[in-house]
């Protein structure tokens, strides 16, 4: 293995270039709350705040509502203080970690990255303004923005097709979905029982799976990134230049940085594991540590989302983050074209017990010595050498550097997944660059001009796709659709005929109905529904 560089800048650079976007912790939205307590009322108010959900009121006449454990704030919260101003966002050993949103008292609303304490609260992200944002950093609760102002440029993804169906979570709104709105860094996009049809700068088509989520983190770049994907599947096809436009999939236990290629994503719910398919090109498996994203190291880091600008005195040591980015890429694996491959339950576990380890170092660093929040119920983070804080530091990064590594197998596509990828398309460049450029964030509207240059793209495709099944004249019967596609199904149209086949494919208003009478184009909405009619069990 090639030695990492010594220097903490090329240190840096290289653990950013293992990690970068990282999926940051999720952001959690809890339910308002009403006036600021009595001071003489101090205490858990409502429910359980030892280990369950409760409210608890401070004598500062703060108040916090959302999860606790072991008497710390954990989890999904809401934190008001006395003054209005409200935070709304994820706690780990009691403390704001992550993304989330700081609710002034005067309506004004900032979304970004939290850190220190609940009462003497920093963060950098974005204050949302009715026609620009600005970028901001919150110094002990005081907001102080930038003269550059944010507003298109941070637009990411931009909706070809979606039904009434799919929702889009921004800033605490729930917004439906269409064709032609853009997605703008930390909106999440969730997918009911239809296909939404995505596309990003740099030539990259996405497919979000029917009944799955996918976020963009606050701090992805507007080219390339990561996407977040916390339920489902996603099909992606890129075909830009990663060494210019990275872009990676990240789910909560794996991370598939993309080297030009289609591939699919699909999450085991029962297990919370992810999988990848690839199709074509090459992608990289490596498992995700969102411990690392709330690091701060080296300052003027160029292309480092979510860097501070400062080292923390709870930043790991040199000789530290060279262990983690050598045992990071010890479980790095390329899997091919034809070739699926995810982690395996050793290494989870393993890569879990090193992001508790990170965690746990860095918040014992930063509390020794320090001074209790007046606003906390006097917890103190846990420290390494507690005897319920797991294998130390070195332990756990040892122990994940001695995993074994991830072992990509062969797979055959199915007619209907090599069908159905055909079908997953971009627009042209000049109709999607001028809808990023029209994107209010505080106004999603449809754009018909999306609507109509994907429809038209699309039945371009699904035309050639026609050509391709019909000029094949191998399906004969019911008998060879099963053998090809392992399904039969029977189509019922509003009008109440029926056709029996199999569909090969379908992408937006399109189905395309294989039936051993010819190949056959139905528009979604003149479908009642599809029953299976056979399944052939391999």
């Amino acid at each position: 293995m090639k030695p990492f560089p010594a220097t903490r800048a090329d240190l840096s650079r290289a653990l950013r270039a293992l990690m970068t976007w990282a999926p940051l912790l999720t952001l959690a939205l809890a339910t308002q709350l009403n006036a600021a307590p009595d001071a003489s009322q101090a205490g858990c108010a409502i429910g359980d705040c030892v280990n369950g959900t409760g409210t608890y009121l401070y004598p500062s006449g703060d108040e916090y509502a959302g999860g606790f454990v072991n008497g710390l704030r954990e989890g999904a919260g809401s934190y008001r203080y006395a003054n209005g101003d409200r935070l709304d966002v994820t706690f780990l050993r009691g403390q704001p970690a992550g993304s989330g949103t700081y609710r002034f008292q005067d309506g004004r609303l900032f979304h970004g990255e939290f850190t220190g304490r609940a009462g003497n609260l920093s963060g950098k992200g974005i204050l949302v303004g009715p026609k620009q944002s600005l970028f901001c950093t919150l110094d002990q609760r005081t907001l102080r923005c930038e003269n550059k102002a944010e507003t298109t440029k941070r637009s990411h993804l931009l909706v070809l097709y979606a039904n009434e169906t799919c929702r889009i979570h921004r800033n605490g709104q729930v917004l439906p979905g269409g064709p032609g709105i853009p997605l703008f860094a930390g909106d999440r996009i969730q997918s009911d029982a239809e296909t939404v049809e995505l596309q990003g700068r740099g030539g990259i088509a996405i497919r979000l799976r029917p009944y799955s989520e996918l976020e963009i983190p606050p701090e992805t770049s507007s080219q390339g990134g990561a996407l977040h994907l916390r339920k489902g599947g996603v099909a992606v096809d890129y075909q830009g230049d990663p060494t210019k436009i990275p872009f990676r999939i990240v789910t909560d236990d794996a991370s598939f940085d993309v080297e030009g290629t289609t591939f699919t994503v699909e999450i085991d719910e029962a297990r919370g594991t992810a999988k990848v398919r690839v199709f074509e090109g090459t992608v990289s498996l490596s498992p995700t540590l969102p411990a690392l994203t709330k690091l701060k190291l080296e300052k003027n880091v160029p292309n480092a989302p979510g860097a501070s600008g400062e080292i923390s005195a709870g930043a790991l040591s040199d000789s530290e983050l060279q262990r983690v980015a050598e045992a990071i890429e010890s479980q790095t694996t390329r899997v091919q074209a034809n070739q699926e491959g995810q982690l395996s339950d050793e290494t989870r576990t393993r890569a879990q017990r090193l992001n508790t380890a990170i965690e746990t170092t860095v918040e014992g660093r930063t509390v020794e010595g320090r001074e209790k929040d007046p606003s906390t119920t006097g917890e103190t983070a846990a420290r390494p050498d507690d005897a319920t804080a797991g294998p130390s530091l070195t332990e756990a990064t040892e122990q994940l550097q001695a995993s074994p590594t991830a072992k990509p197998e062969k797979f055959e596509a199915t007619a209907q997944e090599s069908a159905e990828l055909k079908l997953l398309i971009t627009i042209d460049e000049s109709t999607f660059e001028s809808a990023m450029r029209n994107a209010d964030p505080a106004n999603p509207v449809k754009q018909d001009s999306v609507e109509a240059a994907y429809e038209k793209k699309l039945d371009t495709q699904a035309t050639a796709l026609e050509k391709e099944l019909a000029a094949d004249d191998t399906i004969r019967s019911q008998a060879d659709l099963i053998k090809r596609y392992k399904f039969l199904e029977v189509v019922t149209f509003t009008d109440g005929n029926q056709k029996a086949g199999s569909i090969a494919a379908q992408a937006g208003n399109i189905l395309i109905l294989h039936a051993p009478d010819g190949v056959f184009r139905m528009n979604r909405d003149d479908v009642k529904q599809v029953d299976f009619y056979d399944v052939i069990q391999e």
